[in-house]
């Protein structure tokens, strides 16, 4: 069984590169690739996804701020919903699409979902908010997000120390 894991990531890493998808290796390249104990195989092409996620990630306008095994997607609220409303935006599914694959292949028990609106008026940015991270919460489980637990909690008028734009905050931990 080892013989066939081991041989499928390396037929798969070979024809990455044979496609052009990945660097170019030589022979010893491979070999030494090969002889890799089946864990670090795996690590290596995990590692890979990851980066090939996030990137998919970040391509939907979504930063990604990691410290440590500390994970923050901020998301432009505009992205998700309609200008300061409850209303779902046409393009919401298509931004959370990426970060869900994300975050079920970061292996997260769970995650917390935080949300901030510029309104000038602090009853109805915390109403919105609220509203915001229950939707968000609904359609992330509807995506089949693969976590035990989530926390959704609006927050209300935006924080000025860091931003001042209305988004959402997807934040999590990775096991590694």
């Amino acid at each position: 069984m080892t013989i066939k894991i081991s041989s499928v990531l390396f037929l798969a890493f070979s024809c990455a590169t044979l496609a052009g998808c990945g660097p170019s290796i030589n022979e010893t390249q491979a070999d030494a690739f090969q002889s890799l104990p089946q864990a670090q195989q795996v690590q290596y092409w995990q590692n890979k996804k990851i980066t090939y996620l996030r990137n998919q990630v970040k391509k939907q306008d979504i930063s990604i701020f990691t410290q440590g095994n500390n994970i923050v997607l901020t998301i432009p609220a505009s992205h998700l919903f309609e200008n300061n409303t409850p209303y779902l935006s046409a393009r919401a599914e298509k931004t959370l699409t990426p970060v869900v694959n994300l975050i079920n292949a970061e292996s997260t028990p769970g995650i917390q979902i935080l949300a901030y609106a510029n309104s000038p008026d602090p009853q109805y940015a915390f109403a919105l908010t609220q509203n915001w991270t229950q939707r968000i919460s609904q359609l992330l489980r509807g995506k089949n997000l693969n976590v035990a637990f989530i926390s959704a909690k609006g927050m209300g008028k935006c924080d000025t120390i860091s931003t001042d734009f209305s988004r959402i905050e997807i934040r999590y931990s990775t096991h590694t």
